[in-house]
């Protein structure tokens, strides 16, 4: 969803059998309302599968 200010969010819906594994997927989550508290404890958001990183030798034959 884009907001009229310029601010983003994804929005993503999933069923309640697939918390557990989806609160793992992404680093970036983070849980704006839990109202009922069924949701499982995700750590605080972290941008770290994101950096950039040196490649090793055996990358290069996979390109």
């Amino acid at each position: 969803m884009l907001f009229t200010d310029g601010n983003r969010i994804d929005l993503t819906l999933i069923p309640l059998s697939e918390a557990e594994k989806y609160s793992k997927e992404d680093k970036l989550l983070l849980v704006l309302m839990d109202k009922d508290n069924c949701l499982p404890e995700v750590p605080s958001p972290t941008d770290v599968d994101y950096w950039v990183k040196r490649p090793s030798t055996a990358f290069f034959p996979i390109c």
